[in-house]
């Protein structure tokens, strides 16, 4: 594979030139980017801010003989694996897949993922009860996620599985995120959050992210379903609804409710995120490019 990339410095970098249409026929032929821990996705991918669309996630009767838990178009980033300025839209599974962590985008993250986005896709399978983790972005998240969106997208889910608009379950990094317009069919035990579904036993942070959801759930959080005592959620911004589904005491500061004129005490959401990046996000996060927010003040805040 690296032999198709550029080499600049120690780094393999691989560049999408043009957006890309696929089909399910296409897709059937394909395994994820990176299908296991032995394979994993190690260099980085620059998508030049260009689109993926029609994008079917492959199922596991390509290539059986291999052992693949990860499925998207990246299955498994391994930490010195980076994707970034890719966005995907009108994707979906492929029904019964055989997969335990499902993400539009990767399976499971260890890497970055940055300035990265899902729109209009869905995952809806009506055998989930094998499937663990759910997300548009990223299944199940153990590295860095930043600037990254997830919108008008569609998930159902399985029992007793973790599912999130960004990430399934999380550890790491969840930062300048926003999901606007997704919708959930629950089944029992399922753990679903605006932002993300679970967290984990090591540190997750949750900072400077917007949530916007128009539906009531039993087993919802606005911004996490379950979070747990490493969890820390700073700064995050939400339309009604719990913050949290099930809370294990996490570090919780600065969570805000707006009103339907997206303000919060006089002031428009996307100030308060866009000082949040001059300021803790330049002392805190100095190494990371965040994504500036719109400013126009009659809708939801996106990213310029």
């Amino acid at each position: 594979l690296s032999d198709f990339g550029e080499k600049v410095g120690n780094d393999t970098i691989f560049y999408l030139l043009n957006d890309i249409s696929l089909t399910e026929s296409d897709c059937k032929k394909m395994l994820p980017i990176g299908y296991n821990s032995s394979y994993g996705f190690k260099y980085i991918f620059e998508g030049n801010n260009h689109t993926i669309s029609g994008f079917t996630v492959p199922d596991n009767s390509v290539n059986t003989t291999v052992n693949k838990q990860y499925s998207g178009l990246f299955g498994y980033i391994s930490s010195e694996g980076t994707v970034r300025n890719l966005h995907i839209t009108h994707a979906k599974t492929i029904d019964n897949p055989t997969y335990s962590y499902i993400g539009i985008l990767a399976g499971l993250n260890y890497g970055k993922i940055y300035h990265c986005s899902v729109d209009s896709s869905s995952i809806e399978l009506s055998n989930a009860e094998n499937i663990y983790v759910q997300a548009f972005i990223c299944g199940r998240n153990r590295g860095n996620i930043v600037s990254c969106f997830a919108t008008n997208s569609s998930i159902k889910t399985g029992n007793d599985t973790r599912v999130g608009a960004i990430a399934g379950d999380a550890t790491g990094y969840i930062l300048n995120c926003y999901a606007y317009k997704n919708t959930f069919t629950e089944q029992s035990d399922a753990s679903i959050g605006g932002i993300v579904g679970s967290g984990g036993s090591k540190s997750l942070v949750i900072s400077n992210c917007c949530a916007s959801h128009n539906t009531s759930y039993t087993n919802f959080g606005a911004i996490i379903g379950l979070s747990f005592k490493v969890t820390t959620i700073d700064h995050v911004f939400y339309n009604k609804g719990d913050l949290y589904y099930i809370n294990s005491n996490p570090n919780i500061d600065r969570y805000y409710t707006y009103d339907r004129n997206y303000y919060v005490n006089g002031k428009h959401i996307s100030t308060y995120l866009n000082e949040w990046i001059d300021s803790i996000g330049a002392t805190s996060y100095p190494d990371i490019e965040f994504k500036k927010w719109s400013t126009d003040s009659i809708v939801l805040p996106v990213f310029q």
